[in-house]
């Protein structure tokens, strides 16, 4: 009997604790991780450095030089017996290799050869080189041909002596041509060259 009353007692004690634990459930921690995506915009700040030109105009005066000029006063006087007249005012400073070109038909013939020392002796005084040729006495093609050659060392001025038009225009378009001032003396007036050698009046320089 005791026996039966300790199984029943037992199984009383069972059944309560069974009773408990349905009664009074354990709590349970669950870790949920949700994971979100979403689009997030960023502006991100760049520096660039900007290299700027600034163009300024800026106008300069130059005030010229005086240029000073022989006066015939001053020239006379250095061409010898003859007393040489200026046709023209020259610049006391001539630019560097200033060039003056002479085609002599006869050096050897008494006029021409005082016409070509007087060239020398100007070219001298006004501070030129001085290049020529002869033609020996032969005018017209000659003398052309001899322009031509002159003209190939590109002179400032270059001049010829009594010869008539069909030799003194040929190298006087030739001349202009080149931009080479053209001077002739006793060849006649001409649009080429406004001055006229005339024996009555002193020679020119």
């Amino acid at each position: 009997m005791l026996k039966r009353v300790s199984i029943i007692a037992i199984g009383l004690l069972v059944l309560i604790a069974i009773l408990s634990a349905c009664a009074t459930p354990t709590p349970e921690t669950i870790t949920v991780i949700e994971t979100v995506e979403k689009e997030v915009q960023v502006e991100v700040e760049k520096t660039v450095e900007v290299e700027v030109i600034k163009e300024v105009e800026k106008i300069v005066e130059v005030t010229p030089e005086a240029v000073e000029y022989w006066t015939p006063e001053e020239v006379t006087p250095n061409t010898g017996p003859e007393a040489c007249v200026p046709v023209a005012s020259l610049p006391k400073q001539l630019s560097d290799d200033y060039l003056l070109a002479f085609i002599n038909v006869l050096k050897s013939h008494p006029f021409h050869g005082v016409v070509y020392k007087g060239i020398e002796a100007a070219a001298a005084f006004y501070g030129a080189d001085l290049i020529d040729g002869d033609t020996a006495g032969a005018g017209g093609t000659a003398a052309i041909e001899m322009g031509n050659t002159l003209l190939l060392d590109k002179p400032d001025v270059i001049g010829i002596i009594g010869q008539g038009p069909d030799t003194r225009d040929p190298i006087a378009q030739a001349a202009y041509d080149a931009g080479t001032i053209f001077l002739s003396i006793d060849s006649g007036r001409s649009e080429w060259s406004p001055y006229v050698y005339v024996s009555a009046t002193p020679a020119a320089v």
